[in-house]
């Protein structure tokens, strides 16, 4: 990950822009949170429906995507 953020440094730093960076974190960030939020529910803690919505449309996004 720290590689992946480092080459999104340098980017932003060769391309002068500052998001390539700051998008990079933040799909980390979001792919732990979804991960964290798919184990509560596998521990049995009440989690929205809502939210268990939200992850399976974006499983099968994923699925779609990586043909699998």
């Amino acid at each position: 990950m720290l590689f992946f953020v480092l080459i999104a440094c340098r980017l932003d730093l060769l391309l002068g822009a500052t998001y390539i960076k700051d998008m990079v974190c933040i799909a980390f960030i979001l792919n732990e949170l979804i991960s964290i939020v798919e184990n509560i529910g596998l521990m049995g803690v009440p989690v929205p429906p809502v939210i268990t919505k939200a992850i399976d449309v974006l499983k099968k996004n994923d699925n779609k995507i990586n043909g699998g």
